[in-house]
């Protein structure tokens, strides 16, 4: 099974930083986004080798930061959406699942959640997604999940429908997609159906929607370790502090910082 990286979004939440570079090479603490989530995946039983970057810029980041390794990189000419990334690597994958990450969501647990995904699916053979249970409030920036109960794991749902960024009142769950998904031959046949529009990205949401509509699986797996949305603003602001409390170098002193800046006269 081959891991696709989309690298190629335009960033918009992070302007100005991703003008000029993609979001997933900016530093979380000594390293960047990327590297996080590439360990996830050699963690979780993949090789560098099966691992397929979509960039639509920043190819010689990628070549310089991974050697010696040689990274398989798909060119994705317009950054026109996440469908469309991937569809550019069906030639690659042939007639084989594929894991995707999309690595500005950095996900910290002890087992990774790709390899739980990779379990189920060969238990399952069917699409299986990550799913992160927010705030109600906060669903309006993802995807968010209809789902259903089944009988034999409690963690796992079926999912019904999935609406991107709903208002909170009408969004049917707060189970939203994490970033981390095992996708099937047919939804790679629906994603290459998918066409440009008008200031309207294609999407792996349209793919699933598309096949849940011909009365396909698709399975969701909730996640309940930490996670860090290193795609926003603030996101990227905890994600710098967590890590930083962690950082076995760093730590102690960034403790120390923490606690002379943290009074309340301050704030």
């Amino acid at each position: 099974m081959k891991v696709i990286v989309p690298l190629g979004g335009k960033g918009s939440r992070l302007y100005p930083a991703t003008k000029s570079v993609s979001k997933e090479f900016l530093a979380l603490v000594d390293r960047p986004i990327i590297d996080y989530a590439i360990n996830e995946i050699l963690n979780s039983g993949f090789d560098f080798k099966d691992i397929i970057f979509v960039a639509s810029q920043n190819k010689k980041f990628i070549q310089n930061y991974f050697e010696p390794h040689k990274a398989i990189i798909v060119n994705q000419p317009k950054p026109i959406g996440n469908g469309d990334a991937l569809a550019k690597t069906s030639r690659l994958i042939g007639e084989n699942p594929a894991a995707v990450v999309f690595s500005d969501e950095v996900l910290i647990n002890e087992l990774p959640i790709l390899a739980v995904l990779k379990q189920w699916f060969e238990k399952l053979e069917a699409p299986i997604i990550a799913l992160n249970r927010i705030p109600k409030q906060k669903v309006g920036n993802y995807g968010v999940v209809e789902w259903q109960k089944v009988s034999f794991h409690p963690k796992l749902c079926q999912i019904k429908n999935i609406i991107e960024k709903p208002k909170p009142e009408k969004a049917p769950s707060n189970l939203t997609a994490l970033g981390r998904y095992i996708i099937t031959p047919p939804i790679f046949a629906e994603l290459k159906k998918l066409k440009p529009r008008p200031n309207k990205e294609m999407t792996l949401t349209e793919a699933f929607l598309a096949y849940l509509k011909k009365g396909g699986r698709i399975y969701g797996y909730e996640y309940e370790g930490e996670r860090y949305d290193c795609g926003s603003k603030i996101g990227l602001l905890k994600a710098q502090v967590g890590f930083g409390l962690k950082h076995q170098e760093l730590k102690t002193a960034f403790k120390k910082y923490l606690r002379e800046i943290i009074q309340p006269s301050r704030f």
